[in-house]
């Protein structure tokens, strides 16, 4: 039994170790979308009243409230200032559990041009905060690009997410990387987890019937973001969004 032990343990060390080895070398960060530019506490984001029309469509002001909060806002490059995005659940026990996702247009102050350019990009990385989330948090990182044709010109606009059955990595407030699997265009981020997740982007298909003409994700017209939610909690449960990026 005592030999057992020691195997399991072995076998378990080897694999963190393995883990812990950085997938991320040579690779830079790209901000593709902060949060900095939005206005503090302002809950019209996402509803008829926002007037800067961050968002292409969500359910904000039925069944959550989308707002700027100085709460868990994070700098990958240290100073920790600026907002993050704060999705906060105002549904009432006994109503109608409204279905939500929300969409964010690239388009921002920082860029006016409505798209921007990720090349050769290897993984798409998003800060989340779940610390006031009470269960594992699901949830379809969704990107939106122009595709284009093989001689250059423009073709239909692609829906991509991630295929089931791909390792994505998780990486901790205080440095610790693990490892998930993501279930069908979707993934599961464990109950209260702090940290960036990592969705590897040669692993991104076409969904939801839109067509690709090479099938994969070229980063040439990153157009929108889309999430939408499994559960979006009780109330007063609230997820923190920021600093959406691209390595390349």
């Amino acid at each position: 039994m005592r030999k057992f032990l020691m195997l399991v343990l072995a076998v378990f060390c080897l694999t963190v170790l393995a883990v812990a080895e950085d997938p991320f070398e040579g690779l830079e960060l790209k901000i593709a979308y902060d949060f900095d530019f939005w206005d503090e506490d302002d809950i019209s984001y996402g509803t008829k009243d926002d007037r800067d029309l961050f968002f292409s469509d969500s359910q904000a002001g039925v069944s959550v409230l989308f707002s700027g909060t100085r709460e868990s806002a994070f700098k990958d490059e240290g100073k920790k200032d600026g907002l993050a995005f704060r999705h906060e659940s105002i549904w009432e026990a006994g109503a109608t559990k409204n279905y939500v996702a929300f969409s964010l247009e690239q388009r921002h102050d920082f860029n006016m041009y409505a798209y921007d350019e990720f090349p050769d990009a290897k993984y798409f990385t998003i800060y989340i905060d779940l610390s006031n989330y009470s269960k594992n948090f699901e949830f379809y990182p969704i990107i939106y690009e122009q595709d284009y044709n093989e001689d250059g010109s423009k073709a239909g606009v692609s829906c991509l997410a991630v295929k089931g059955g791909v390792k994505f990595y998780l990486k901790s407030l205080e440095g610790e990387l693990t490892t998930g699997k993501t279930l069908e265009n979707w993934v599961k981020i464990p109950k209260g987890f702090v940290g960036r997740i990592y969705m590897p982007l040669d692993d991104y298909v076409p969904i939801w019937g839109t067509a690709d003409v090479n099938g994969k994700f070229d980063g040439l017209e990153v157009i929108r973001y889309k999430f939408s939610l499994v559960d979006i909690g009780n109330k007063g449960e609230y997820v923190l969004f920021d600093e959406f990026g691209f390595l390349l």
